[in-house]
């Protein structure tokens, strides 16, 4: 069983295309913390009930974090956006706030790169490696929320002590609750202290195992 967060067809020709026709005159690979930044035709990777994943031409990838009134439901994965914001950094990770984001296009598919795989053996690595864009990663484990039932976890497949969190995810996770799935999104910023170490990814894919 599989949950498709996009409810659209993948195709890689679709996303290629998209990628070859856009112009933006800046790039998330050129940002800097504390700069007023503009994007052109961006494509919509991801979205959270706070804001959305986008990419560029040069395919690197940045969280725009809209805040707690984002209208999430405005955007859909693969529209083409452009969006102007402040840089910032947020828990050692490049993050554009205050946003105005302005769809140039809807587009009906888009495809994913092949993600990252994270397992308790490389967790501890990759959250060290001082990314500071987005990256696309994927892990299997079991799907727990937290006490109040409005945070959702994976916790990764032989550790208690590794998790990556679902932020803000924009579908009803319940019916997977204590399934062991595989998910795959985009890597937004480091959570956890002491000992326990969270991930916490923008959700674009469930596959229960």
């Amino acid at each position: 069983m599989c949950l498709n967060v996009m409810n659209k067809l993948v195709t890689i020709f679709c996303f290629i295309s998209l990628l070859a026709t856009s112009c933006s005159k800046e790039s998330i690979d050129s940002m800097k913390v504390g700069d007023y930044t503009n994007l052109e035709e961006c494509i919509i990777m991801a979205k959270t009930r706070r804001g959305i994943v986008i990419t560029d031409r040069s395919q690197k990838s940045v969280y725009v974090y809209g805040g707690p009134d984002f209208n999430y439901q405005d955007y859909d994965v693969s529209d083409v956006v452009d969006v102007s914001a402040g840089v910032t950094l947020y828990n050692g990770m490049i993050e554009l706030q205050n946003p105005d984001i302005r769809v140039v296009s809807r587009n009906t598919s888009v495809s994913y790169p092949l993600p990252l795989s994270i397992d308790k053996y490389n967790f501890m690595d990759f959250m060290n490696s001082g990314k500071m864009t987005s990256e696309y990663i994927s892990c299997y484990g079991r799907l727990v929320t937290d006490n109040n039932g409005a945070r959702y976890f994976v916790k990764l497949d032989g550790t208690d002590t590794y998790e990556l969190e679902l932020e803000f995810p924009v579908h009803d996770l319940r019916d997977y609750l204590g399934q062991n799935v595989t998910v795959s999104g985009y890597y937004l910023f480091p959570g956890g202290t002491g000992d326990y170490k969270v991930l916490k990814i923008a959700l674009t894919q469930l596959y229960i195992r």
